[in-house]
C-alpha cells in the first residue's frame, strides 16, 4: 500500500510536471512579431558560432601560449565545451525525447532543429562557455553577469522559437554545471600538483592562478 501510494503521487506529478512544461512553452510560442523571431534566430544562432569562436582561440592559446597559467585556463574551458557536449549527446540520445512540434500541433517551429529534445544542446553550450569563462577568469567581474545573461537569452529563445520545453532548457543548464563542475574538480586538483612540482624546483614566483580558490 506505501509502495503504491508512493507511486501515485509521482505519477500525478510527472502528469502535472509535463502540462506545465507544455503549457508554459505554448505562452511563450505564441504568435510575435516577424522582426521579433529574426531576432530571436540570431540569438539562438549565436550560441554555436560564440562556442567555436571560443574554443578555436582557447585552442590556439593552449597551445601557443607561453603563460603556463593561462594554458591551463584555457585547457579548462576546452575541456568543459568538450564534455557538456558529450554529456548532452549521450542523455539525448538515451531519454529520446521527441520535439515539441512532433508531439502538438499547436507549436510553431519557427527554426532549424532536429534530433532528440531533451536536453537542449543550444541552451548547454551556452551555459557550458558562460559558466567555464566565468570561472577561469572571475576576476574579471564583468564576464560572468555579461555571459550569463546572454546564456539566458539563448535558453529563452530555444523555447520562444518552439523548438525545446522549458524543461529541455532547465536539462541543458543542470547538464552544462555538472560538466563544469566536474573539469573544475579535476583542474584544480591538476593545477595544484602542477603547481607543487614548480614550487619544487624553486621555478614558480608569483601568486596562484585564479583556477585555484
Amino acid at each position: 500500500m506505501k509502495w503504491y501510494m508512493i507511486f501515485c503521487v509521482i505519477k500525478n506529478f510527472l502528469f502535472d510536471f509535463q502540462h506545465w512544461d507544455i503549457h508554459f512553452l505554448e505562452k511563450l510560442n505564441i504568435h510575435h512579431a516577424p522582426v521579433w523571431d529574426a531576432s530571436m534566430n540570431v540569438v539562438t544562432y549565436s550560441a554555436a558560432y560564440v562556442s567555436i569562436l571560443i574554443l578555436l582561440i582557447c585552442i590556439f592559446i593552449a597551445f601557443r601560449q607561453k603563460d603556463a597559467f593561462l594554458r591551463i585556463k584555457a585547457w579548462f574551458v576546452i575541456s568543459c565545451l568538450a564534455t557538456a557536449s558529450l554529456f548532452s549527446w549521450g542523455i539525448k540520445n538515451t531519454i529520446e525525447r521527441p520535439r515539441p512540434w512532433h508531439m502538438y500541433a499547436f507549436i510553431e517551429k519557427k527554426t532549424s532543429g532536429g534530433g532528440w529534445s531533451f536536453p537542449s544542446g543550444h541552451t548547454t553550450g551556452a551555459f557550458a562557455v558562460a559558466f567555464s569563462m566565468s570561472i577561469a577568469f572571475r576576476r574579471k567581474r564583468w564576464m560572468m553577469p555579461v555571459l550569463l545573461g546572454w546564456a539566458s537569452v539563448v535558453g529563452y529563445s530555444r523555447m520562444d522559437l518552439g523548438v525545446h520545453y522549458p524543461s529541455d532548457v532547465l536539462g541543458g543548464i543542470l547538464t552544462a554545471a555538472l560538466a563544469v563542475g566536474l573539469n573544475y574538480v579535476f583542474f584544480k586538483k591538476a593545477f595544484q600538483r602542477y603547481r607543487d612540482s614548480m614550487w619544487k624546483y624553486n621555478i614558480v614566483k608569483s601568486d596562484p592562478p585564479e583556477l585555484q580558490s
